[in-house]
């Protein structure tokens, strides 16, 4: 399903889409919005851009296509297949850097909270939904401009995304396309969500923007792949501590929580890591506000998917599927109970992740899947808050987190929790939640029998962290 975008991803200049492509030439008629600008033309040859692509188009064919791709380089492209990929000019991002200028007419001190690839595409993922959520609270903010930028992958460009805003906020800019950011004394560059390509590839950028006064910040959220490479991919253990030691260059780093402010700390002096003056760590709790009590719709298919679900009690845990996060037990576990007649149901929300094809196999060819076991992947927010909502029980059996979202989810919405008892648990759930230990399949199942047998009494005194209490404490931080 594709929208009509200012962004639109390199998907539609493939032969396999050409169908979608048609069709939303038809919505662009009707929406009297672009989905293509036409650069050329002559005869049945067009040439065409689209965000991130640019296509030479026989007809309504598309033939060769140049996609400026998130990794920095260029792929070249015949009906779809890509034939290879070239580097980009070196000299293109230290360019870049010397455009971004001071703004003298501007008054207000600016947060720019770097939303990474959302712009152009979002896969619903925890990290990109904390930048989606900071920003929706920053944009509320009367005292300072809080704006999203990206880095555009044509021109390797810092650029307040106006268009996102548009898009997702309808939020009108004057100006029709996305700009180069510009840095007074004393703005700010929140990164979100960079990788390690990005945050070596663009330093001249950061560089820039330190030299006119401003500040660059980084957002940890955790520094697992140091502390458990066997949960993680090779790759991504090869560049997180490059990564790290990069972030560390600049003006600070705001991690998600205590704990892993202070296994920051720890690695940092353990490393002998000299850090320049005035250098910021500190840290935030990530928040739980979703529309609790308003009324929601649902599509036909995602109503369908829940009434089968709420036949019975279920508990769910809302996370991606990876090694770490304790799914195996869990199907191990529960399916001990239902071998036993255990009436519940469970329900696992989360994307694929690594690591996991076995896994995945596993709970796919389950005798109880979709009868007792159902796996939903790339959930909307409205039908993320149904699910939450209509659940029993919610539970957390990651074996290692940087905060763990879904526990203050899970509290948010009343619902008792059960968790591994790790130290960041404890440290966000305190005794509104009840713990488990073990690893075996049967301690899991001994845990979940217990806990629907026992009552369960809600704290009210407790205070659930929200977005809004989240971007606060930043702001606290940064300004």
């Amino acid at each position: 399903m594709n929208n009509i975008s200012y962004y639109n991803s390199d998907r539609l200049i493939f032969w396999k889409t050409l169908k979608i492509k048609i069709t939303n030439l038809k919505k662009e008629k009707k929406e009297k919005t672009p989905i293509f600008k036409t650069t050329y033309s002559l005869g049945p040859l067009q040439v065409k851009k689209s965000g991130c692509c640019r296509a030479l188009y026989i007809g309504v064919i598309p033939v060769i296509g140049i996609v400026f791709k998130g990794n920095q380089k260029i792929a070249i492209n015949f009906f779809g297949m890509t034939l290879c990929s070239l580097k980009r000019n070196r000299h293109t991002i230290p360019n870049n850097a010397t455009a971004i200028r001071e703004d003298r007419e501007r008054t207000k001190k600016r947060l720019y909270i770097n939303i990474g690839n959302l712009p152009y595409s979002d896969g619903r993922t925890g990290i990109p939904r904390v930048a989606k959520k900071l920003l929706e609270e920053g944009l509320k903010d009367k005292d300072i401009e809080v704006l999203p930028v990206y880095f555009e992958r044509d021109s390797l460009q810092l650029k307040v995304a106006n268009n996102y805003l548009d898009e997702n906020y309808g939020l009108k800019s004057n100006k029709i396309d996305d700009e180069v950011i510009t840095i007074n004394s004393g703005d700010v560059l929140l990164n979100v969500l960079l990788d390690y390509i990005e945050v070596k590839g663009f330093s001249p950028i950061f560089k820039q923007i330190e030299k006119i006064d401003g500040k660059v910040f980084f957002t940890v959220h955790d520094i697992m792949p140091l502390q458990y490479p066997q949960y993680f991919k090779e790759l991504t253990v090869e560049r997180f501590e490059p990564w790290l030691r990069e972030t560390l260059k600049y003006n600070g780093i705001i991690t998600v929580s205590k704990s892993v402010m202070h296994d920051l700390k720890k690695w940092i002096k353990n490393n002998g890591i000299n850090l320049k003056d005035n250098f910021t760590i500190d840290f935030f709790y990530l928040g739980a506000n979703f529309k609790k009590n308003t009324s929601i719709s649902l599509t036909k298919d995602e109503s369908a998917v829940l009434k089968k679900i709420t036949t019975s009690p279920y508990f769910i845990q809302v996370s991606t599927i990876e090694p770490r996060k304790g799914y195996e037990q869990l199907l191990g576990g529960f399916t001990q109970l239902w071998e036993k007649g255990f009436p519940y149901n469970v329900v696992f929300v989360g994307s694929k992740g690594w690591k996991v094809d076995d896994l995945c196999k596993k709970i796919e060819n389950s005798k109880y899947y979709n009868k007792k076991l159902f796996w939903l992947s790339r959930v909307s927010d409205n039908f993320l808050v149904s699910l939450y909502r209509n659940s029993n029980w919610v539970i957390f059996a990651s074996q290692a987190e940087g905060f763990g979202l879904a526990l203050i989810e899970g509290l948010y919405f009343g619902k008792p929790v059960l968790a591994r008892d790790i130290p960041i648990f404890r440290e966000i759930g305190g005794n509104n939640v009840t713990y488990f230990s073990g690893n075996g399949y049967n301690d899991l199942a001994k845990s979940v029998e217990n806990f629907t047998n026992r009552s369960y009494t809600y704290n009210k005194n407790f205070n659930i962290p929200t977005w809004d209490l989240s971007f606060k404490k930043i702001r606290s931080i940064l300004f």
